[in-house]
């Protein structure tokens, strides 16, 4: 665990501060968020059974 700490966190912190880094991670996590909701909106407004279905 030490040498993880060393060696590779300081070298993924650095990439990660890389400004064309973030600008990527905010580009995908943006149309991410809003095909998750966009799916259980689907979802919800056209459940996965038959309507004529009873408990």
């Amino acid at each position: 665990m030490d040498t993880m700490q060393e060696k590779v966190l300081p070298a993924v912190t650095k990439f990660s501060n890389y400004k064309f880094i973030k600008a990527m991670t905010t580009g995908i996590t943006a149309p991410v968020c809003a095909t998750i909701i966009g799916s259980v909106i689907a979802v919800l407004m056209t459940p996965p059974f038959p309507p004529t279905a009873t408990g």
